[in-house]
Protein backbone atom coordinates (compact mmCIF):
# COMPACT_ATOMS: atom_id res chain seq x y z
CA UNK A 1 0.00 0.00 0.00
CA UNK A 2 1.28 3.46 -0.95
CA UNK A 3 1.92 5.86 1.96
CA UNK A 4 2.56 9.59 2.07
CA UNK A 5 5.70 10.97 3.65
CA UNK A 6 3.75 11.34 6.88
CA UNK A 7 3.39 7.56 6.98
CA UNK A 8 -0.38 7.66 6.65
CA UNK A 9 -2.17 5.88 3.83
CA UNK A 10 -3.96 8.14 1.31
CA UNK A 11 -7.39 7.26 2.71
CA UNK A 12 -6.56 8.64 6.14
CA UNK A 13 -5.16 11.82 4.61
CA UNK A 14 -8.31 12.28 2.53
CA UNK A 15 -10.56 11.78 5.55
CA UNK A 16 -8.54 14.29 7.53
CA UNK A 17 -8.74 16.83 4.70
CA UNK A 18 -12.49 16.27 4.35
CA UNK A 19 -12.94 16.85 8.08
CA UNK A 20 -10.90 20.07 7.88
CA UNK A 21 -13.02 21.30 4.96
CA UNK A 22 -16.25 20.54 6.85
CA UNK A 23 -15.03 22.42 9.92
CA UNK A 24 -13.97 25.39 7.79
CA UNK A 25 -17.39 25.43 6.12
CA UNK A 26 -19.09 25.59 9.52
CA UNK A 27 -16.77 28.43 10.57
CA UNK A 28 -17.67 30.39 7.42
CA UNK A 29 -21.39 29.81 7.98
CA UNK A 30 -21.05 31.12 11.55
CA UNK A 31 -19.44 34.30 10.20
CA UNK A 32 -22.36 34.79 7.83
CA UNK A 33 -24.96 34.30 10.57
CA UNK A 34 -27.69 36.87 10.85
CA UNK A 35 -27.16 39.58 13.47
CA UNK A 36 -30.39 39.85 15.42
CA UNK A 37 -31.82 40.20 18.89
CA UNK A 38 -31.43 42.75 21.64
CA UNK A 39 -28.34 44.89 22.18
CA UNK A 40 -28.39 46.80 25.45
CA UNK A 41 -25.95 49.67 25.95
CA UNK A 42 -25.53 51.75 29.11
CA UNK A 43 -23.70 55.06 28.81
CA UNK A 44 -23.67 58.50 30.30
CA UNK A 45 -26.25 60.84 28.84
CA UNK A 46 -23.71 63.13 27.17
CA UNK A 47 -21.71 60.25 25.66
CA UNK A 48 -24.88 58.54 24.45
CA UNK A 49 -26.18 61.68 22.78
CA UNK A 50 -22.98 63.03 21.27
CA UNK A 51 -21.06 59.88 20.36
CA UNK A 52 -23.24 56.78 20.38
CA UNK A 53 -26.45 58.09 18.82
CA UNK A 54 -24.99 58.85 15.37
CA UNK A 55 -23.09 55.56 15.35
CA UNK A 56 -26.14 53.56 16.41
CA UNK A 57 -28.27 55.06 13.64
CA UNK A 58 -25.87 53.71 11.01
CA UNK A 59 -25.50 50.44 12.91
CA UNK A 60 -29.26 49.92 13.03
CA UNK A 61 -29.52 50.50 9.27
CA UNK A 62 -26.82 47.89 8.68
CA UNK A 63 -28.46 45.37 11.07
CA UNK A 64 -32.23 45.99 10.93
CA UNK A 65 -33.08 42.86 12.94
CA UNK A 66 -31.09 44.10 15.90
CA UNK A 67 -33.08 45.79 18.68
CA UNK A 68 -30.87 48.48 20.16
CA UNK A 69 -31.65 49.77 23.65
CA UNK A 70 -29.58 52.73 24.83
CA UNK A 71 -29.93 53.51 28.53
CA UNK A 72 -28.55 56.85 29.61
CA UNK A 73 -27.48 57.58 33.14
CA UNK A 74 -26.50 60.91 34.65
CA UNK A 75 -22.93 60.81 35.87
Amino acid sequence: MYRYRSGHPPRRACLSAARDVAISKLDIEDLQAKVEGPLRINATQSFGQSILSPILVEFSLKYPDLRIELAACRT
